[in-house]
């Protein structure tokens, strides 16, 4: 599926970097990412998945969905609510 069509369900507040990158898979625990994940960083009680992007991209994660504007490398998207962006796509 293209990264574009699946924003297409949640409200998206920036789109830093455009691209029609294929996701196969989506994660929110970096070790879990794997080459063409889309990691959604989601903030918790005890870790923010914002703190693991740079560990998800280097173990393939295509695209990063977060809640703030960060430095990744690679096509990332701003919504308000990671955990909402989850639910959606389940």
């Amino acid at each position: 599926m293209l990264l574009h069509d699946l924003l297409g369900a949640v409200d998206v507040l920036e789109l830093v970097e455009d691209s029609n990158v294929v996701v196969l898979d989506i994660a929110h625990d970096s070790p879990r990412a794997i080459p063409g994940s889309l990691f959604c960083c989601v903030p918790g009680a005890h870790a923010d998945g914002h703190d693991f992007i740079q560990d998800a991209v280097s173990r393939g994660a295509a695209a990063v969905v977060a809640e703030r504007p960060v430095s990744v490398g690679v096509p990332l998207w701003i919504v308000p609510d990671g955990r909402a962006a989850l639910a959606a796509w389940a």
